[in-house]
């Protein structure tokens, strides 16, 4: 990735430049079932308008024009071997006439094929505190729609005072592979039950998606861009493995006074024992 100094050396302002918004649009309902239970549907649409791309002005867009194509070695990396697919994958370079920093430019502009959308609903229910117990639950899931993530190499973070910005560039390599058309989900559910002599017990349960992603590969043989990182598959053809958290609370309670009590508490966090790299994953 380019450093910040060599990144923003040169840039130049956009004058039609728009600050990026989102939009956004939710509706819930809400009904009482039964006299202690109500359920809830909520629905939301997002969608961002101005986003950002990076734009080198001295190297554009279609002078990315030489070919270079590369057999995918694989999951494995190596090529030849049994898991390789038989595919290739081509990414494009530029004349050599605009190599060199003398040919960077950089300018942020807004790109509307970039603009991503968001889909969610959320299904929940409360069964609030009768006869010794109550309950809370939902499900919730995101329909994800990013024409263009962020590049696998390019320009990268660009970093300002107290600022940080994640921007594709404009190029064809930036758009290889790069929608993310997926799913993320969340369901979450949190009970408890107070039993004689005012000991409670509870616990806290939640199930998160894995994250997307797609396989990468770094390629080599070209003479103005020698080796890029690329995608070989669509972001989603795999993911991390799904996070399930488990947290559990005995407790009991003493009055001092009629205006104090002390409580003891036991916890047992992370009862399933999900592993950290997982829990960063996720």
């Amino acid at each position: 990735r380019v450093q910040v100094g060599d990144a923003l050396a040169g840039a130049v302002p956009n004058p039609n430049e728009k600050q990026p918004i989102t939009d956004e649009f939710s509706l819930t309902v809400e009904q009482q079932v039964i006299g202690d239970l109500a359920v809830r549907v909520t629905g939301i649409y997002s969608k961002n308008l101005y986003t950002q791309r990076m734009q080198n002005n001295l190297r554009p867009y279609s002078v990315y024009d030489v070919p270079v194509t590369n057999p995918d070695p694989g999951p494995d990396g190596v090529r030849r071997t049994a898991d390789d697919p038989g595919t290739f994958v081509t990414y494009y370079e530029y004349p050599a006439q605009y190599r060199g920093k003398a040919f960077q430019q950089p300018m942020l502009v807004d790109d509307p094929a970039a603009n991503a959308n968001y889909r969610s609903f959320e299904v929940a229910a409360t069964k609030r505190l009768s006869n010794n117990w109550m309950m809370m639950t939902s499900y919730s899931a995101t329909r994800i729609h990013e024409p263009i993530v962020q590049n696998t190499t390019g320009f990268g973070d660009f970093l300002g005072v107290g600022i940080a910005i994640a921007v594709p560039t404009v190029d064809p390599n930036a758009e290889i592979n790069s929608a993310n058309n997926t799913w993320e989900w969340q369901a979450r559910a949190t009970g408890a039950y107070i039993f004689p002599a005012g000991v409670q017990l509870s616990a806290n349960f939640e199930h998160r998606s894995g994250t997307p992603y797609a396989r990468t590969v770094s390629f080599s043989g070209g003479r103005t861009i020698p080796s890029l990182e690329v995608r070989v598959e669509p972001i989603g053809t795999r993911r991390t493995p799904a996070i399930n958290l488990l947290h559990l609370r005995a407790e009991k309670s003493f009055s001092l006074t009629q205006a104090q009590k002390v409580s003891l508490r036991f916890n047992v966090y992370n009862a399933l024992a999900a592993t950290a790299a997982a829990m960063e994953l996720g």
